[in-house]
């Protein structure tokens, strides 16, 4: 048990720590223990927390156990989003192959195309762009109106 697992009462806490951490062993043993590979941690799920630890390896483990691509975190980003505002492309990718929607975006509309535009992260931009095309006609991964859908669980 690593130092900061002491502070963290509940397994879904102590997993959010792990994934903090980058402690991959520790991430599968806490689900096989029964944590949640969807819970939240003040506000953000264990993939938002990857994803902005910028930690791919840790994403497609949580995926393989089960987290869901398109849960939001707090301020309602998914890892996604997450991952194109910093220009991380191995984990849009592994995001986007685990069938995380390119189409969600913000409360307010923004999508994770145009946060890798904004922040001039062309390649994700491309890449996200490569996936949303594969979607049905009316996709609207280009603009600000597809919004993410509420979540009723508390964050």
């Amino acid at each position: 048990m690593g130092f900061f697992d002491w502070f963290a009462v509940s397994k879904d806490s102590r997993l959010c720590a792990a994934v903090r951490r980058g402690d991959r062993a520790r991430v599968v043993a806490l689900v096989g223990e029964g944590a949640d590979p969807n819970a939240r941690c003040r506000g953000e799920t264990p993939l938002t927390i990857a994803a902005a630890e910028r930690d791919s390896a840790t994403a497609d483990i949580l995926l393989g156990l089960g987290a869901d691509p398109d849960r939001a975190g707090h301020g309602g980003a998914t890892a996604l989003f997450v991952a194109c505002r910093q220009g991380d492309i191995d984990l849009a990718r592994v995001l986007l192959e685990a069938g995380a929607d390119p189409g969600l975006g913000l409360p307010d509309g923004r999508t994770p195309f145009v946060a890798a535009k904004h922040f001039r992260h062309d390649a994700v931009a491309d890449l996200v762009e490569r996936y949303a095309r594969a979607e049905p006609v009316g996709s609207v991964f280009l603009s600000w109106t597809k919004r993410h859908p509420r979540d009723n669980a508390a964050i």
